[in-house]
């Protein structure tokens, strides 16, 4: 168990020291897809991912129910469905960055805002 906690540590550290994700600080966006986003997330539809938070402007890409995204942040934009709150996403089929209504999300645990 301890030599699990120590390489769970220095593997933390490494992390931080190299940066980890590659993140645009003025937005908190990541500039590319890695595997520290915040989770996996999937719609339960077909929709449209947006480039804003608001389905008034042009969709980026259309994402397919079940397909993997990686969510990073949410904003809030748009009411849809039940809520506000709108997330960024990386759409991994495509390899497109974009805003989806949580609505349309399986999970709306997405709770670091942009």
């Amino acid at each position: 168990m301890k030599r699990h906690v120590l390489g769970a540590f220095a593997a933390a550290a490494f992390l931080l020291v190299t940066g980890g994700a590659t993140a645009n600080a003025a937005t908190h966006r990541p500039d590319e897809s890695s595997t520290v986003s915040s989770f996996v997330n999937y719609t339960w539809a077909d929709v449209d991912m947006y480039n804003c938070a608001n389905s008034g402007c042009a969709p980026r890409t259309k994402l397919y129910a079940w397909q993997p995204l990686d969510d990073y942040c949410y904003v809030i934009g748009r009411f849809v469905g039940t809520s506000y709150a709108w997330d960024y996403v990386y759409d991994r089929a495509s390899r497109q960055y974009g805003y989806i209504a949580e609505y349309y999300l399986a999970s709306a645990a997405q709770t670091t805002p942009c």
